[in-house]
């Protein structure tokens, strides 16, 4: 009969303590002056409010915001800049959704992450569930919110305000279809895509057409490991009969092997992952126990056990940078089961 048995443990398999980790890039401060400046690079998921460098030639670190720095970049990859923008606050939760079409928009001084730059330049905000997109164009300075909101109508139904599909309609079109325009949906691989068309259509040599999100240098989103081992096990039994002893095996070395699925999550620089590992392992050993008898001198028994099961560790790793060519990791196993 199979039985479930859960247990819940963590492994610690590396060094806990890292050191800060900047990377070249610049600041730009309120008087407009630009600043070679090393920058903790945290990959942020969440737009920034304030971020962490150093200047050259100094072990002093300093803290920007939108208080003191109006653009800050990490050599080719990251970009943010300041602007007070509309910023709409509306929830797309279907169980919260308003019932009015007009977002809720609030004024709010806050960086935005650069994605695409050239004729029609591209931007983001993200907040805990919150997504944004803003543009901007060389025509028209101004950034604008992409306006994308969910609302119920008089009728109780899910409706879409898309104005951004309009908005977007609106800017050179070169090898856009109407086709593209009725399938762009409100992601940033779609408005990625839209965006880089419509920059095809710049005849401008000034304007160099700049993409962030194929210049960042990711991981493999997925590694895949075969993780074999060996096992020291254990087994105490009660027997259950009159006399009720408890038989203690031995210590008993044994193989395992398991398959270990590593996912990178899309932030902070590759650090996390969510780890998937079943694996296999057996126990099997044997004991001569003296069994007492009432009437008569006590008889030898042998008792044998064999275990075998099929297990699945769950759990996450956070990767450490330790000095430039050794990574570290703690690997933390936060739920497991067998099935035996």
């Amino acid at each position: 009969m199979k039985k479930l048995l859960f247990s819940l443990g963590i492994l610690n398999s590396a060094i806990l303590f890292s050191q800060l980790h900047f990377e070249p890039g610049y600041i730009i401060d309120n008087n407009g002056n630009r600043t070679i400046a090393l920058i903790k690079n945290l990959d942020w998921k969440d737009n920034p409010a304030q971020f962490y460098y150093k200047l050259p030639n100094s072990e002093e670190i300093k803290t920007g915001s939108t208080a003191n720095i109006k653009e800050f970049g990490v050599d080719n990859n990251l970009k943010y800049i300041r602007e007070k923008v509309k910023l709409d606050t509306s929830t797309n939760d279907i169980n919260n959704v308003s019932n009015t079409k007009e977002p809720q928009f609030r004024e709010e001084t806050i960086y935005l992450k650069t994605i695409i730059e050239g004729n029609a330049n591209l931007y983001a905000y993200e907040k805990g569930r919150l997504l944004r997109f803003f543009y901007s164009t060389t025509d028209d300075s101004e950034i604008k919110p992409l306006i994308y909101k969910l609302y119920y109508t008089d009728t109780d139904k899910i409706a879409y305000n898309e104005e951004y599909i309009e908005q977007i309609s609106k800017l050179p079109k070169c090898t856009i279809t109407k086709n593209d325009l009725n399938k762009l949906k409100y992601t940033e691989h779609d408005l990625v895509n839209i965006f880089n068309k419509s920059n095809q259509c710049s005849t401008n040599e000034n304007i160099v057409n700049k993409n962030y999100v194929i210049q960042k240098n990711k991981k493999d989103r997925f590694n895949l490991s075969i993780n074999p081992g060996i096992n020291l096990s254990k087994l105490s039994v009660s027997s259950g009969l009159v006399d009720n002893r408890d038989i203690d095996f031995d210590n008993e070395i044994a193989f395992r092997v398991g398959v270990e699925m590593e996912m990178f999550l899309p932030f902070n620089n590759n650090k996390w992952a969510i780890l998937a590992e079943p694996f296999y392992q057996s126990y099997k050993t044997s004991k001569v126990v003296s069994s007492p008898r009432i009437y008569s001198a006590p008889v030898d028994e042998t008792w044998s056990t064999k275990h075998s099961s099929i297990n699945l560790a769950l759990g996450i790793r956070r990767y450490f940078p330790f000095k430039r060519s050794i990574t570290t990791f703690c690997r933390c196993i936060i739920y497991s089961f067998s099935i035996f």
